[in-house]
């Protein structure tokens, strides 16, 4: 193929818009995480459920996650709640667990989602917390009285939680 000086003005052309069009892509800023885990059922390792803290950089978007091991569903594996939440609206949080030994049934929206809190149907069994989410899907996890300490972090005595800072 011949190139004509038209073609060569049209390949000049291209590559120069071509250019131009990445010399102009920006890279956004980046947003760092620090994560802090409030607590886990686990001790002294990390185990499934636990609560961690999302701090964002900017201090704009600070968050928690609920980690936990689907038992509705073992092959959707590990999910999370995502939710802001004061001291005080964690606190109730806490409460509303303590209490789903108590109380039949307890419904509370945590962030987008719905959780409602079944009690044992037996002395020494642990409460289920069921999560749907707003996709349509759902998911659970089973906690038992002393996990709950642990979860939120009041029983560990090695590290910081969210509460002491």
């Amino acid at each position: 193929m011949k190139m004509t000086p038209k073609h060569s003005l049209f390949y000049l052309l291209s590559i120069s818009l071509l250019t131009f069009s990445v010399a102009r892509a920006q890279i956004g800023e980046v947003q760092s995480q620090n994560r802090t885990i409030i607590g886990s059922v686990g001790t002294p390792q990390l185990k499934l459920p636990y609560l961690e803290y999302v701090e964002i950089e900017d201090g704009t978007s600070n968050y928690y996650n609920l980690w936990y091991k689907n038992q509705d569903d073992p092959r959707k594996g590990i999910r999370n709640i995502q939710f802001y939440a004061s001291e005080f609206e964690l606190r109730y949080l806490y409460n509303v667990f303590r209490e789903g030994f108590k109380i039949q049934l307890q419904r509370l929206t945590v962030g987008e989602e719905r959780v409602v809190i079944l009690r044992p149907g037996r002395s020494g069994e642990p409460i289920r917390i069921r999560i749907y989410y707003n996709d349509g899907s759902k998911g659970s996890f089973l906690l038992e009285s002393e996990e709950i300490e642990k979860l939120f972090g009041w029983l560990k005595s090695d590290s910081l939680s969210y509460f002491e800072k």
